[in-house]
């Protein structure tokens, strides 16, 4: 009754705020994607884009306000699982809905959860992970053991970055009290913990198929069809040089932005809590203590070091793991205040709870709602409408993946080539195996090459591409004229 009463909740206030199209980042690479079942960014994300496709393909709505639906459906039901984790551990109703319901509607997670992106997919089988944990830990046994490592395996098959839980979820699994790990054990539990990779035969299945969609051959010289392309992919290694790719002192710096865009989220009230909650956790229940504790500073560690812009929204697994101290920090004040003010009813307290979540609610509202956000959508049309037959469109990631999902999905303007100079610049340097500054002259050369044959045009003003073409206004965005043309009378064109 109360997990359903909070995936609803916790959906209708999506529903209220949801993406009406599609939006910048990978909402259009992923929808494009899940509509012609293509091959995207590392590591692929194949049962999200399986999913996707029936979702896209549903005579709902356009296909990018369904995928944004199916993600605030996973959001809510992320949710309405984190409640049941926090319940079975506290048995405090009262707390563990507050401590769900504030994570559900962060600013961090609220935001995610009403456009398109893997992260609330990502909270979802996380949060399925740690109530097979929780359930592991009151009662181990084969079939416990089983369902977590079944859950593990379909969240890593998911995202690889849920890799840094595995320490801490192993060191509750061989602290476990009255179980036997034998052979037997072990290889009957590696099996079920990789079943969940076989979607991953998807990759070769598609790259075979040639579909409209596939980052991996337009930009990088890899066979899908391979064990060791298919490594590649899965393991991410096309991002492989942002790992750890700061400074000692910046990734210290990122860390601490990270740790107050956390406190943030929960208006420092959570993360209050949620270290008094670890405190009195570990005197309980320690093993979870440490998994829930020591995989959100894990989290936050590695992807205040990973060298990309998006990296706030990949410590969702950290809002996941400190939701548990945070239910059971407040159900531990709640005890003593109860025991101290006798006339503290729960009626009150429910009350008390209730307007707190509607104040985040009221404050976070504004930030999060994409009801009317029609910007990239309008754009990529825009841009779409005013290039001439056969032009090549030099764009990047966040204005790309609009352009994208028009072409593909709403079959769009078949004879524009979107080049997507961020892809072009990583599949050049996983080719080199090294950050090249040759990788520039590159660049320029295959511009170059496409100025021969057609009019080509970028999205942005790219001052590093000024030194070598001039970039001039021309409707939504900027014509490239070759470098045969002078600066000179290319500005003098401008004016005119």
């Amino acid at each position: 009754m109360a997990f359903n009463a909070i995936a609803s909740v916790t959906f209708a206030v999506y529903l209220i705020t949801l993406s009406p199209t599609v939006n910048s980042f990978d909402s259009g690479e992923i929808i494009a994607g899940a509509y012609s079942l293509g091959i995207i960014h590392a590591p692929g994300y194949p049962l999200y884009l399986t999913l996707g496709y029936l979702a896209t393909h549903l005579p709902l709505g356009n296909p990018a306000l369904n995928m944004n639906l199916l993600n605030a459906a996973f959001g809510s039901l992320a949710i309405a699982m984190l409640f049941l984790c926090c319940f079975k551990v506290t048995n405090d109703l009262t707390s563990s809905a507050f401590a769900a319901l504030l994570a559900g509607f962060s600013n961090l997670y609220w935001d995610i959860s009403v456009v398109t992106e893997v992260h609330t997919f990502n909270a979802l089988l996380i949060s399925i992970v740690v109530y097979r944990l929780i359930c592991f830990q009151a009662a181990p046994g084969d079939k416990n053991l089983n369902w977590l490592a079944f859950a593990y395996g379909m969240s890593l098959a998911h995202h690889i970055g849920v890799i840094l839980l595995s320490p801490f979820l192993l060191f509750v699994v061989l602290r476990a009290k009255y179980f036997r790990f034998t052979l037997k054990n072990i290889v009957r539990v590696a099996l079920i913990f990789f079943i969940p990779f076989l979607v991953y035969l998807y990759i070769p299945i598609r790259s075979i198929a040639n579909p409209q969609v596939d980052y991996v051959r337009d930009y990088f010289q890899r066979d899908l069809t391979s064990l060791q392309g298919i490594f590649w992919m899965v393991s991410g290694k096309m991002f492989s040089q942002e790992i750890f790719g700061k400074t000692l002192l910046e990734g210290f710096v990122t860390f601490f932005d990270l740790l107050t865009f956390l406190w943030m989220n929960y208006f420092g009230v959570g993360i209050v809590l949620a270290i008094y909650g670890l405190w009195a956790l570990a005197k309980e229940k320690f093993d979870l203590a440490v998994f829930t504790g020591g995989g959100s500073l894990f989290v936050l560690w590695f992807f205040a070091n990973y060298n990309v812009i998006d990296n706030s929204q990949m410590i969702i697994p950290a809002l996941v793991l400190t939701t548990l101290p945070v239910a059971f920090g407040l159900s531990s004040v709640l005890s003593k205040a109860s025991s101290t003010l006798n006339n503290l009813s729960s009626l009150h307290l429910l009350s008390m709870g209730g307007i707190l979540l509607l104040f985040f609610i009221f404050v976070n509202r504004p930030l999060v709602d994409r009801s009317q956000d029609w910007a990239a959508y309008r754009f990529a049309t825009q841009v779409l409408e005013e290039v001439p037959p056969d032009s090549f469109i030099v764009s990047q990631w966040t204005a790309a993946t609009p352009l994208l999902y028009v072409q593909v999905v709403e079959q769009r303007r078949p004879d524009v080539e979107i080049f997507d100079r961020g892809l072009f610049v990583l599949g050049e340097r996983d080719r080199l195996g090294t950050n090249d500054p040759s990788i520039m002259r590159l660049l320029v050369a295959r511009i170059n090459e496409e100025l021969l044959k057609r009019p080509a045009y970028i999205t942005e003003n790219d001052y590093g591409l000024n030194d070598f073409f001039c970039i001039v206004p021309e409707g939504s965005i900027y014509r490239i004229h070759p470098t045969g043309v002078s600066r000179r009378d290319c500005m003098d064109d401008f004016a005119e």
